[in-house]
């Protein structure tokens, strides 16, 4: 089971990036999953020493972030 938790994150993280396109509530909700899903990978890869993920979390979780405070401010 644990060696396809990778696939459920990153199914999560296509869904998060869909809805991201979408109307502004279903862009607002990708975002905010989008920032969840990054977490996740963050405890990911701190439980299974793939550090990389980590960094690569890090990165994307900011730029979300930084999307969804643009959104916010624009609407």
């Amino acid at each position: 089971m644990i060696a396809y938790i990778n696939y459920l994150i990153a199914a999560i993280g296509i869904a998060a990036l869909w809805c991201s396109g979408g109307q502004t509530r279903s862009r607002r909700a990708g975002f905010v999953l989008q920032i969840v899903n990054q977490a996740i990978w963050i405890v990911y890869g701190t439980a299974t020493a793939q550090y990389g993920f980590v960094a690569g979390a890090v990165v994307f979780g900011t730029v979300a972030v930084l999307n969804l405070w643009r959104l916010r401010r624009n609407v």
